[in-house]
């Protein structure tokens, strides 16, 4: 129980910046944080719904944040007390903020004792009369348990760590309707998903042709992907445990995250890669150009297409080329909101230089920035359009239907493609 009396005297004595602390105290109360620590991590680890429900992995980290908050002035309050200890000031603790130098005043402040008479500071500790003093009787046996104690921490951590990188932390189900009618009713065929994502919300797998509890699903396919949170492997086609991918597709990255190369119909370990598409980018990480009908290797493309764009990075046009730079016709040229989002896009009609354009697109956005509408065949001033398509999402942004087919005002509209029913991921 001294333990646990010095870890209170400590909480106590809070705001108390004067006086000495003896190395009991210090290695008391760092003990305390430690176990404090395993508990919180084990914690972690072995209740389920910590790391796959929402709701308590948010409380789960308020309450670690509560706890580490309500230690931090006790910590440095009986830190600074324990310099004094040592006669030294209390701003010797700014050595904390130098690498390497901290851990050398760490471990002095647990293992050299302190003055055995009045100092600078005032007298000894009331607490080293009754166990600094016995030092051969609790100090080392206390220092050997702190070190025990911090090798466990670290290798749990670097437990949680693995669990992390290759585990999960979050599994939704989605429910996907193909062929409904504009109701959303009388629907051709429903696909159950079950999507798993790890703890950077990168999606690790997802599940086809589950039962409706979201088991016994019958394909697969996951993604791979590197320190930097970008996918560099899909396989496809997997058994429902994810193993035994019939095939893949590669991407590559510069050291800006710009995707440089996608690699297709690859075999199950990522080689033997049949065609691929490159990208290049300029000093502001806009893609300039788009290399297509690339070999496995990614040369030898047969055709590219080449972006232009203004002083404020968006992009106004782009360029149809085969074979090499002069043989290009024109593209697309583009126009944008307030809000960067594409309004207009004039398509394939417009002459060499980009002007006289007879058809375009026009897409509406809401509040979110989330295209709703998408209309075809307009003019050049992107009106009297022929047909459309709608979108609607739920509060969280994600789509919950696509109406195709729609009319020019984009009423009456033939098939709804899908709708989503998503789980409410962000509560």
């Amino acid at each position: 129980m001294r333990i646990l009396d010095l870890y209170i005297y400590s909480l106590k004595n809070y705001a108390k910046f004067n006086g000495r602390a003896c190395r009991i105290e210090v290695i008391s109360f760092s003990l305390a944080i430690v176990l404090l620590d395993i508990i919180g991590a084990l914690s972690g680890l072995i209740l389920p719904s910590v790391s796959t429900n929402p709701i308590f992995k948010k409380l789960y980290l308020i309450c670690l944040a509560i706890v580490g908050v309500l230690h931090i002035i006790p910590w440095f309050a009986v830190n600074v007390r324990r310099l004094h200890d040592l006669n030294k000031s209390g701003l010797w603790l700014i050595l904390l903020a130098i690498p390497y130098v901290n851990i050398i005043l760490l471990i002095a402040l647990l293992f050299i004792p302190g003055s055995k008479e009045r100092n600078n500071y005032g007298p000894v500790s009331e607490n080293y009369l009754i166990y600094d003093k016995k030092k051969n009787t609790y100090i080392k046996p206390f220092v050997l348990i702190i070190f025990l104690l911090l090798t466990l921490m670290i290798t749990i951590f670097l437990f949680i760590k693995k669990v992390e990188d290759f585990g999960f932390s979050e599994v939704l189900y989605n429910t996907i309707n193909y062929g409904c009618d504009i109701k959303g009713n009388n629907c051709n065929r429903t696909d159950i998903h079950k999507v798993i994502y790890n703890q950077h919300n990168n999606q690790i797998a997802e599940y086809y042709k589950c039962d409706k509890n979201g088991d016994n699903c019958s394909k697969s396919k996951k993604f791979i992907y590197d320190k930097n949170n970008n996918v560099t492997a899909v396989y496809y086609d997997c058994d429902k445990n994810g193993n035994k991918c019939s095939k893949s597709t590669k991407y590559t990255y510069d050291k800006n995250n710009n995707q440089t190369a996608e690699y297709f119909d690859c075999d199950k370990n990522g080689n033997n890669c049949s065609k691929s598409m490159k990208y290049s980018y300029d000093e502001h990480n806009n893609q300039t150009v788009w290399y297509m009908g690339c070999d496995g290797t990614g040369n030898n493309c047969s055709s590219y297409k080449k972006y232009i764009y203004d002083k404020n990075n968006k992009k106004t046009s782009a360029y149809d080329c085969y074979g090499d730079e002069n043989n290009c016709s024109f593209f697309n040229k583009y126009s944008y909101n307030k809000n960067n989002n594409e309004t207009i896009k004039y398509s394939y009609t417009c002459d060499g230089d980009g002007n006289n354009c007879s058809l375009s697109t026009k897409s509406i956005y809401d509040m979110n920035n989330n295209p709703t509408a998408l209309y075809w065949g307009c003019d050049n001033n992107g009106n009297n359009c022929s047909n459309s398509s709608k979108y609607t999402y739920d509060k969280y942004n994600n789509i919950t239907a696509t109406y195709m087919d729609c009319d020019k005002d984009g009423n009456n509209c033939k098939k709804t493609v899908y709708i989503n029913s998503y789980p409410d991921k962000n509560e």
